[in-house]
């Protein structure tokens, strides 16, 4: 007599059929940057971010040669970050109550204005410490509301699949600003003076208006 033989779980494991390979380009570690709406806005926010650690360098640079310089310039380092520490909370409350989008174009025109306003009373004469230190503040005030606004726009970019990559690729943006912006506001000093400096770090902020009005959803919404 021949007897059925029951279906082990293990079995179950090896007979099934193999999952389908992963679409070509889906596992890249650049494929976000193929959908235009991710690829616009990550842009924008690069060449925000590396203008403004360049104003915040440009600032420090500024104080060398001013009375207890060794105290002032510790202390654009503190006004660049304090604001992030300590409006976090907000920020992501922002994030949350508004359209993202518009909210990363607020937070670009903010820092054009603040970065226009810099450059001209900076080339009158007119920056002294603590008003510069207000203007390093200012700054820092506009990235503690656009990294919650830009971290949170990401799903609505990328397919989930792109997630991981996304955020790496979120990751690299950070870090190029750090790595680049010092040295590139070295050289833009040397050639073009710090009122003018300030002046071009600005015109990071206007390119990065456009791109982020010109950025949209996955599914075509603005």
């Amino acid at each position: 007599m021949t007897h059925g033989r029951l279906v082990t779980a293990s079995d179950a494991v090896t007979t099934a059929a193999p999952p389908p390979p992963p679409v070509a380009g889906e596992s890249s570690a650049w494929a976000p940057l193929r959908q235009r709406a991710f690829r616009w806005l990550w842009l924008g926010v690069a060449i925000s971010s590396i203008g403004t650690v360049m104003q915040t360098v440009g600032a420090q640079w500024l104080l060398v040669d001013a009375p207890n310089a060794a105290t002032l310039v510790g202390l654009v380092q503190a006004a660049n970050t304090l604001p992030v520490m300590l409006l976090a909370l907000a920020g992501g409350v922002l994030a949350d109550s508004f359209d993202r989008r518009w909210l990363l174009f607020t937070v670009q025109t903010y820092f054009l204005i603040v970065g226009v306003l810099l450059a001209v009373l900076t080339a009158a004469g007119q920056m002294p410490a603590g008003l510069l230190l207000g203007f390093t503040f200012a700054l820092g005030a506009g990235v503690a509301v656009q990294q919650p606004a830009w971290g949170s726009i990401i799903p609505e970019l990328v397919p989930r699949k792109q997630l991981r990559a996304a955020s790496r690729l979120d990751l690299v943006n950070v870090n190029l600003s750090r790595a680049i912006g010092p040295a590139l506001e070295r050289c833009d000093n040397q050639l073009a003076g710090q009122d003018r400096e300030f002046l071009r770090q600005t015109c990071s902020h206007l390119s990065s208006v456009v791109r982020i009005a010109g950025a949209r959803r996955v599914d075509g919404k603005t």
